[in-house]
């Protein structure tokens, strides 16, 4: 195999890469608001579960 081939096959992999990584980056974003979303209504669901239970 010559080094242009090989350079070729790997430029051309992290062409793809990159690709992906555009495409997958909105959807983290909304999995990580989502997440941070629902980890704070139940931070407050829990702390009026506990103030409940003290009265």
């Amino acid at each position: 195999m010559s080094k242009f081939s090989d350079r070729r096959t790997l430029c051309l992999a992290a062409g793809c890469a990159a690709a992906i990584g555009l495409v997958l980056f909105p959807a983290s974003l909304i999995t990580l608001g989502a997440g941070a979303f629902l980890g704070y209504q139940g931070c407050r669901w829990l702390r009026q579960k506990r103030e409940g239970m003290e009265e």
